[in-house]
């Protein structure tokens, strides 16, 4: 269930604010700690890459 509404959350935010923004950023840590506390941490790394790349542009 959770994973779903982080999906749903990820898609809502990508249609309203773009692929870039840092509310994207947050939802992509969240579902990324949602995998590493259930084992998958494969699924989590490129998640958590994403976020900070996303985040490193907001920070210039």
């Amino acid at each position: 269930m959770a994973e779903s509404l982080y999906k749903q959350a990820l898609e809502i935010y990508e249609k309203e604010y773009g692929n870039n923004h840092p509310f994207i950023a947050t939802v992509l840590e969240k579902m990324a700690e949602f995998y590493e506390k259930t084992g998958r941490k494969d699924e989590a790394k490129p998640l958590t890459e994403r976020a900070k790349k996303i985040y490193s542009t907001y920070q210039k």
